[in-house]
């Protein structure tokens, strides 16, 4: 089943700034935690940060040794990313395509991406060959029936 993208969400230049303040947001503490999760499993290879937004997230991974490629269907978002990125770091790129697309790495990342996809593409990404595959979602899901499968 092919994932229609969410234009009016992901491609608007509010959405693309608000999702790129997150860090000055709430969310952020999820950032916190995850990073601090992943520091202390000491995590080396490739990295695939699944529905990568702004950026934000890839750049930390990458700056713990990690070597990332964000995914994201969002070509606005993608340009943002680019633009935050430290260019000293040589780990990072950036694939404008679906989640679902996602080459397999060491270590993939689901970062509040669950809301934006089905349950059944939930269980495709989850069944992913990684080493490591690291789900965190705290925004509100969609539909009762979505979380009262994630919760």
């Amino acid at each position: 089943m092919k994932r229609v993208p969410e234009p009016q969400v992901m491609d608007e230049k509010y959405s693309v700034a608000s999702y790129a303040r997150v860090l000055d947001s709430p969310l952020a503490i999820n950032y916190s935690i995850t990073l601090n999760m992943l520091k202390s499993i000491r995590p080396t290879g490739t990295c695939v940060d699944l529905g990568c937004g702004p950026g934000h997230f890839t750049k930390y991974l990458s700056q713990i040794g990690l070597d990332v490629t964000g995914y994201d269907l969002s070509e606005p978002m993608l340009e943002n990313a680019k633009r935050v990125r430290d260019h000293s770091l040589q780990n990072t790129t950036f694939i404008n395509d679906d989640i679902i697309n996602a080459k397999t790495a060491n270590i993939s990342i689901m970062n509040n991406v669950l809301h934006h996809i089905s349950a059944s593409e939930v269980i495709s990404l989850l069944r992913r060959d990684d080493d490591i595959i690291f789900v965190s979602d705290l925004v509100r899901l969609d539909t009762s029936k979505h979380t009262n499968i994630y919760i």
